[in-house]
């Protein structure tokens, strides 16, 4: 076995992919497996949208309904109750056109051809942002996020691969790699 199939065998597992996936990602298809997986992923983005829309309103209706009830001079002025009425409407109106926009984008990103990036790993990193830690490869100028930091910590800083992923902008989701001989 030589090393770029060694290499290219250490990421099957964690990436979840194997050498019939990978060789339709050559092809810039996705397998069926990799299309279910995309699929359910894009279901639960849905599921979170349809529950991020229940707290929102859940939120705002009572944060705004409160004073509204606590304090019955407000009823005379329809006015207040117009605008907060409204500024509701935008709020939660705007995030559902938002999270409409994203499961979309997320489903036709499933159906979109696979893309590739070969490069050298010039960097394994983790990011910190309000939502979590993020683990990415760095490939010259590109970063490709990681699931996970075991997944992030397969890839060898100095070894080229190339990289087959769906493009979810700004993200790029990856599908499966491969090592390349230098």
């Amino acid at each position: 076995m030589s090393r770029t199939e060694y290499l290219t065998g250490k990421l099957m597992t964690p990436m979840h992919f194997n050498s019939d996936d990978l060789a339709l990602n050559r092809a810039g298809q996705l397998s069926e497996k990799q299309k279910q997986r995309w699929d359910h992923i894009a279901r639960g983005q849905q599921r979170w949208n349809k529950w991020g829309t229940v707290v929102l309103v859940g939120f705002f209706g009572v944060t705004l309904g409160y004073p509204l009830i606590a304090d019955r001079a407000i009823w005379n002025n329809l006015y207040a109750v117009g605008m907060v009425l409204l500024m509701l409407v935008l709020i939660v109106g705007g995030y559902i056109l938002v999270a409409i926009f994203n499961a979309r984008r997320m489903r036709l990103a499933g159906k979109e051809m696979v893309r590739q990036i070969t490069g050298t790993v010039t960097g394994i990193r983790k990011q910190y942002s309000r939502f979590g830690t993020y683990w990415y490869v760095e490939m010259g100028r590109e970063k490709v996020y990681m699931e996970s930091q075991q997944v992030a910590e397969v890839f060898e800083v100095g070894t080229t691969y190339t990289m087959y992923y769906l493009d979810f902008r700004p993200a790029k989701l990856p599908l499966s790699a491969e090592a390349v001989e230098d």
